[in-house]
């Protein structure tokens, strides 16, 4: 009991005015890579990258992150080359691609998009919306498709 008291106090006393001197800190750090990163500057794209992976000094936007990476990438900066192949293998920020191709009756794409709801991969899990882009993309005669539904309705 005493414990808890001791460190709420040390919480409020010590830590909470670190963290929030850092969030100025990282604010002002983000504009400082935002305006070199406009300017083409490949490790600012990466650091700007990351404040939008993690969410320093802006609203963490995993699309953003994936944005800058991609164009450090490109420049052949080695940091936001692994960091751009980590968010394509989680399928952070970039999901959005393959539900515009959904969208478009693409059935690779559906089915992607179906098993990343299932998961959980890069979007929240929604079964609901797994199956409905599988069976969208089963429709079309995707054997894959067809197979991940299976799965899905036995386990109910």
């Amino acid at each position: 009991m005493y414990m808890n008291a001791v460190l709420k106090a040390l919480i409020k006393l010590i830590i909470l005015p670190i963290i929030l001197v850092g969030m100025i800190k990282n604010a002002q750090t983000f504009k400082a890579y935002k305006a070199k990163a406009a300017q083409g500057d490949a490790e600012a794209q990466f650091r700007l990258g990351f404040c939008y992976d993690k969410g320093y000094g802006v609203a963490m936007n995993k699309s953003k992150a994936v944005e800058w990476y991609q164009k450090a990438a490109e420049q052949g900066y080695a940091e936001a080359q692994y960091n751009l192949g980590v968010c394509y293998y989680k399928g952070e920020g970039v999901v959005i691609w393959f539900k515009m191709a959904a969208e478009q009756g693409l059935a690779a794409a559906q089915y992607f998009l179906g098993n990343s709801y299932y998961k959980g991969e890069g979007v929240a899990i929604d079964k609901q919306k797994a199956i409905l882009w599988l069976t969208k993309a089963a429709k079309q005669g995707l054997a894959d498709a067809k197979k991940s539904l299976q799965v899905i309705y036995d386990e109910y």
